[in-house]
């Protein structure tokens, strides 16, 4: 099968016409190329997402030029030049010829007379998004005694997240922070919700699917955190009280909606500064009264799932485990939210974990919230 030509949209943008696969939804195929539902829908002077009827849709791709790398999208459209050929557009594109194949649905590698190859978007070099959430939620879970407690919450929410890309390298720096407040509708009552946290990721991509990665992340909270039983005021956490620092390196491979971290060796440090925690313990998240710090050695896994339906649902998961002759533990976290429209929506969120260094038995909450979200992208 001969790939499908391209043509003129304006100066800088050019018409890919997709082949429709029998039961492919609009939103895969926004995905996939990296283009707005609402460009590809305007492309094709189409009201609805519903594309059940339709064999090819028309996809606004950008041409390969100098300003390239500042135009949305995954892939480009490169103008084939005389005696140009497969297997070195293939390299130049940080790709190889059997994905260029198939992306362009060629059967050999002769280029005939087509004017136009679809290619990946390497030229991009710089992606930020945010993303800022505020909801009222309602709790439930167990609290620090392991009994079962439920509250209702106000919660504050904003994600920055950094790409860097220069083939065969990719630089990611994500700052997540929470800030809120929560009243627990039993014995005990919690004064904030309060997280912060900085991870960095860089790698080195051998393949599509696979790359070997070095990373690093800082955790901690804002402000002081209290436990409030039978008219007693306790602390029970701080800033940098405690902080976690973990550094990491191995491979990492790569799919359509998955992501899996495979540390061959992380380095996990635990710290706690303010000294009130250790007014009635000698040992506060597995650091000894008197030392500021408690390290670990080991291996860990991390994964992260997404998978998106239309502009509606959105899934998300995280996984991480580690594991050294002391012991291991386990953190999941995951979140499914439905858009009610542009900015309001309704998300279920179920966080499971076990530490034994803090607490020996396992914890878990799930939260159901009704909030207004804000998200922006923007390349530069």
């Amino acid at each position: 099968m001969a790939a499908v030509d391209s043509y003129a949209q304006n100066k800088y943008t050019g018409i890919w016409k997709h082949e429709i696969k029998p039961g492919e939804k609009l939103a895969n195929i926004s995905t996939n190329f990296g283009v707005n539902v609402a460009d590809i829908l305007k492309a094709n002077k189409l009201s609805t997402e519903n594309i059940d009827t339709l064999t090819t849709l028309k996809i606004p791709v950008a041409y390969v030029s100098r300003s390239a790398y500042k135009r949305k999208g995954n892939y480009l459209l490169h103008r084939i030049g005389k005696k140009e050929q497969l297997h070195q557009l293939a390299k130049r594109y940080q790709s190889n010829v059997a994905f260029l194949l198939k992306i362009n649905k060629l059967r050999d590698n002769s280029l005939g007379k087509l004017k136009y190859l679809l290619v990946p978007n390497t030229m991009l070099l710089r992606r930020l998004s945010i993303s800022r959430y505020f909801a009222l939620g309602y709790y439930a879970g167990n609290d620090y005694t392991g009994k079962i407690n439920v509250n209702y919450n106000f919660l504050g929410r904003i994600i920055i997240n950094k790409e860097t890309i220069k083939p065969p390298f990719r630089n990611v720096t994500r700052f997540h922070a929470s800030l809120g407040y929560r009243h627990d509708l039993g014995e005990y009552f919690y004064k904030n919700i309060d997280r912060f946290e900085i991870r960095k990721q860089m790698s080195y991509n051998f393949s599509r699917f696979f790359s070997g990665f070095l990373y690093s992340s800082f955790r901690s909270q804002f402000l002081n955190s209290y436990l409030y039983y039978n008219g007693t005021k306790t602390m029970v956490s701080a800033p940098f009280s405690p902080a976690y620092a973990h550094f990491s390196l191995g491979p990492s491979f790569i799919g359509d909606s998955f992501n899996i971290d495979l540390s061959l060796y992380e380095f996990k440090t635990t710290f706690v500064s303010n000294q009130k925690l250790y007014e009635r313990k000698d040992v506060v998240f597995g650091v000894e009264q008197g030392k500021m710090f408690y390290t670990e050695h080991g291996v860990s896994l991390r994964a992260d799932v997404y998978y998106f339906s239309g502009e509606k649902w959105n899934v998300q998961s995280n996984f991480y485990s580690f594991y050294n002759k002391n012991g291991f533990e386990l953190e999941f976290r995951g979140d499914l939210s439905y858009r009610l429209t542009r900015f309001l929506n309704l998300s279920v969120f179920l966080e499971a974990y076990y530490d034994p260094e803090v607490y020996d038995f396992f914890q878990f909450q799930n939260r159901i919230s009704f909030g207004v979200s804000y998200h922006t992208r923007r390349m530069q």
